[in-house]
């Protein structure tokens, strides 16, 4: 499992997980995460809206909702799954999708739980989870780390989905996902902060 410094696991979470692991002998058991700060805590509004927190027995290609639940942190992983698999160090943004996109694919089967297993610290002034820190920095770049994160992706999904349609469809999916959630706050980000030089690249 992942942990960032700054966030804090629940008592039992590992535990949970892990049972919840031998139990069902599946490669990626997951949960539910919720953002909090000094004055509150709520449901991310992502997970919550696309149904991630749905307990049960899961495939990527079946729940494609897993798609919005890619970072590394609020799982755990049977070893065996991602010890071989690597993050991208040319890229800072976007760069667990390609990693937990594949161990969701290795793993065959994920799990969810209907506990609370993750608890991701949020800036005072923030809403949900957001790459808005990184983009507004440096947009372009954001940008351009996204698009490499995305053909990563898609040789991964080609390499593990040997049926073409369901190749496509997971395909439409990522895609659709990627595009409201990470192509389009970098784009925003260039369009309203961005310097003329970097808007006419786009």
């Amino acid at each position: 499992s992942f942990v960032d410094s700054d966030d804090i696991l629940p008592e039992r979470a590992l535990e949970i997980m892990y049972e919840a692991a031998e139990k069902e002998q599946v490669g990626v058991v997951t949960g539910i995460s919720v953002s909090f700060n000094s004055n509150r805590s709520w449901f991310i509004g992502g997970h919550f809206n696309k149904g991630v927190f749905k307990s049960g027995r899961k495939t990527l290609i079946q729940n494609p909702e897993m798609l919005y639940t890619l970072g590394p942190c609020n799982k755990l992983y049977l070893r065996e799954v991602v010890q071989d698999i690597r993050f991208p160090d040319s890229i800072k943004v976007a760069e667990d999708h390609p990693f937990v996109i594949e161990a969701y694919l290795k793993s065959k089967s994920i799990y969810t739980v209907d506990e609370i297993i993750y608890n991701y610290r949020a800036r005072e002034d923030e809403g949900d989870i957001s790459l808005s820190q990184i983009v507004t920095s440096n947009p372009y770049v954001s940008f351009k780390d996204i698009i490499a994160s995305i053909k990563l992706s898609d040789a991964l999904l080609k390499e593990y989905v040997t049926n073409p349609v369901a190749l496509q469809k997971i395909r439409v999916d990522y895609h659709d996902r990627i595009i409201a959630t990470d192509i389009w706050p970098a784009y925003k980000g260039i369009l309203l902060n961005g310097d003329a030089e970097t808007q006419i690249k786009m």
